[in-house]
């Protein structure tokens, strides 16, 4: 009777710590701060569909695909505010090169194929830049980088 009630009360409490970390991919935050302090620049770009395309685009300039080229100087710290303004899921993330297999730049991921960013919402990053080059950055949506959802961050020495 003892061994039932205790096998009990373990299975609720592993269901009960399931719930929550299922809960948590579900809710919890999208972004992981990589750095802590004010920006050097701040950057807004959106993100969406166009016509049978993807593209990003930013305060200035409409949605194209490819998106507009970024261009910043090394040692900065940026703050990317990405916005979805589309009406599916999409990420942002820089990238040595312009598909999902490439490796990440300065921690910039926002969002994961696992948890995007949904329409309608706003999600940032700061990180400081240290390396110059000419870079991408991508959605990585399994389809997207490949539908034009890309585009060029260029990193200039001071």
């Amino acid at each position: 009777m003892r061994t039932a009630s205790f096998i009990a009360t373990i299975t609720l409490v592993i269901g009960l710590l399931f719930l929550g970390g299922v809960l948590y991919v579900l809710i919890g935050p999208t972004t992981t701060p990589t750095f802590v302090g004010e920006s050097d620049i701040d950057l807004t770009i959106t993100g969406g569909e166009l016509d049978n395309l993807f593209g990003f685009g930013n305060l200035d300039e409409e949605l194209s695909a490819p998106g507009p080229t970024i261009n910043i100087k090394n040692g900065q710290v940026v703050k990317i505010i990405f916005e979805n303004i589309g009406e599916i899921p999409h990420t942002f993330r820089i990238t040595e090169g312009n598909t999902t297999d490439s490796a990440v730049l300065f921690n910039s991921s926002i969002g994961d194929n696992s948890n995007p960013i949904v329409p309608g919402q706003l999600s940032t990053i700061t990180f400081e830049v240290d390396q110059s080059g000419t870079f991408h950055y991508i959605c990585t949506i399994p389809g997207h980088a490949e539908r034009g959802m890309t585009g060029i961050i260029v990193i200039e020495d001071e």
